[in-house]
């Protein structure tokens, strides 16, 4: 039993090496105190230049990060095999509508590989009472180039110049009574992020 809690741990850590491979922006500041809820997610001393890459939208549009300048990004790895991303995706919707134009949007990215997309994906989002949900494809994992994508759900925060702050792998209970706060300084703090001079 520790064995497999030691692995499951050890699965959910991100290696430091994961990102280092991305050029430094800046120095991030003083962390932003995090609610026990939020204990694993990791906040970046230093955020990373993230490279530009395109995945394709519901209507098989080329979509990137930098659509969403100006904002917080949580970007929502998941697929549909995944049983936790079944309960987290709704949880994610929620926060994209209750901050629609506040400076934070929640992007779920599918990286589903072998599924007949959108299809599979559509009809899922249907299941889990989320039918209009929009989502991202990514088959071939171009994402990899920029974050593991070993480990679903994940969650990589974004600040709104497209570089890479933060993380949390592995289900969070994003309907927490902490979350809000938490997210309200984060809007604060990475909307509008200092400038890597």
């Amino acid at each position: 039993m520790r064995l497999s809690a030691l692995f499951l741990g050890l699965a959910l850590c991100l290696p430091a090496h994961a990102t280092s491979h991305l050029e430094k922006a800046y120095a991030t500041g003083e962390p932003i105190p995090k609610p026990m809820v939020l204990s694993r997610l990791i906040e970046f001393s230093q955020a990373r230049k993230a490279p530009e890459t395109t995945f394709t939208n519901d209507a098989g549009q080329a979509v990137s990060l930098a659509d969403h300048r100006g904002e917080v990004v949580l970007l929502n790895l998941w697929a549909t095999w995944c049983g936790p991303c079944r309960k987290e995706l709704p949880e994610m919707e929620r926060i994209r509508k209750a901050y629609e134009g506040r400076g934070l949007t929640v992007v779920p990215l599918n990286i589903d590989q072998e599924a007949t997309l959108p299809d599979d994906v559509r009809a899922l989002l249907k299941q889990i009472g989320e039918p209009e949900m929009a989502t991202w494809y990514d088959p071939e994992h171009r994402i990899g180039a920029t974050v593991p994508v070993n480990v679903v759900p994940a969650t990589y925060l974004f600040d709104g110049e497209g570089n890479l702050i933060g993380f949390v792998r592995g289900y969070l209970d994003w309907e927490d009574e902490a979350i809000p706060a938490y997210l309200d300084q984060l809007i604060d703090k990475y909307a509008e992020p200092p400038s890597a001079g």
